[in-house]
């Protein structure tokens, strides 16, 4: 993929408004932030969220 098709953030930036028209796939780097704009930016403009997890029990829990 082109260089000028990515958007690299910091855990603190918000992620601009991505119109509907536009698929999009938001990496975060398995950083998890209750505070953090990209995170919360990034929920709010999707339908879909895969959360990848180890199977163990810990990670089940948490």
């Amino acid at each position: 993929m082109p260089e000028e098709d990515f958007l690299s953030l910091d855990l603190n930036d918000e992620f601009p408004f991505i119109p509907d028209d536009i698929d999009i796939v938001f990496d975060l780097a398995g950083s998890i932030s209750k505070s953090s704009l990209s995170i919360s930016s990034a929920i709010k403009q999707s339908d879909l969220v895969l959360i990848p997890i180890y199977n163990e029990v810990k990670s089940i829990k948490a």
